[in-house]
């Protein structure tokens, strides 16, 4: 007969008090909030450094940014992990007075992280060691995500009033402009259907796709602009004057529908841009 496994009993811990669990869900909470609150930050900060120039319409952002924001998630739960492991094994922040840690039934080894005795348990070599590589590591983890930042904020192309495009590098040069009248071969109004990766919900856009003599695209959407929706209509209506009626491409009139019921547009707007898809 195979002879039974022993059950491996983990070692009782005591209770949490009610201040220690409201510590780790407080902290549980920061960590999953810092993700969206570092994302806003950065697309504020964008928005800040592209409406500088009075003159920008509208600024498109290089998508990077997107992958710095999980490369910051992943850092995120180089916190989040180590909190729920000692969440799991009950590990008392600032104790319960009541209790007496340190002696049975509770583990000898088991003691507020705000007491002396926490600071004098010693850890095993290699566990130590371990520790302070992941400690190095994310911090070498953080450094990188701020710089990539630095170098991310600046990155754009601008629609600006005379009608000119700019393009600006990661230190804030502008290393190329063209005039859309004379520079810009094809437009494209488009009307279309999108995912937000975020929350996975439906939503709609209308935005406009330019294409120089070179092939290359500038693309910018309804959101990249400032304003109202009248402006932003009124703004795209002057683009499209610039163009031959063979130089424009349209794309997605079967969206307008539910781009008008998306944006809450009246009837003037409305009217505007069904004048833009015509």
């Amino acid at each position: 007969m195979a002879k039974k496994r022993k059950k491996i009993r983990r070692s009782q811990t005591p209770p949490l008090s009610w201040v220690d669990k409201a510590i780790y869900w407080t902290l549980f909470l920061l960590v999953i909030s810092s993700t969206v609150l570092f994302a806003w930050l950065v697309s504020t900060a964008r928005a800040r450094i592209a409406y500088q120039d009075p003159t920008v319409l509208a600024f498109r952002g290089r998508q990077d940014y997107l992958w710095i924001v999980l490369l910051f998630t992943f850092l995120l739960l180089g916190c989040a992990i180590p909190l729920i492991c000692d969440y799991e094994e009950g590990q008392p922040i600032f104790g319960n007075k009541a209790i007496t840690y340190g002696e049975q039934p509770w583990p000898k080894d088991l003691y507020p992280v705000f007491e002396p005795q926490h600071r004098k348990i010693k850890r095993r070599p290699y566990a130590e060691q371990m520790h302070r590589l992941g400690q190095i590591a994310w911090v070498a983890g953080l450094v990188l995500v701020l710089l990539a930042v630095a170098l991310c904020l600046c990155r754009r192309n601008t629609l600006r009033s005379d009608q000119t495009i700019a393009v600006y590098d990661s230190f804030n040069r502008q290393t190329a402009a063209l005039s859309i009248p004379n520079d810009c071969t094809e437009l494209v109004l488009a009307a279309e259907r999108y995912s937000d990766g975020r929350y996975g919900s439906t939503k709609w856009r209308y935005k406009i796709k330019l294409r120089d003599a070179r092939g290359r695209k500038y693309e910018f959407c309804s959101y990249d602009f400032r304003g109202n929706q009248s402006d932003i209509l009124s703004t795209m209506l002057q683009i499209k004057r610039l163009f031959q009626p063979e130089s424009i491409s349209i794309e997605g009139v079967d969206e307008l529908e539910h781009v008008i019921d998306w944006y809450h547009l009246n009837s003037e707007e409305s009217s505007l841009l069904l004048e833009l898809f015509e």
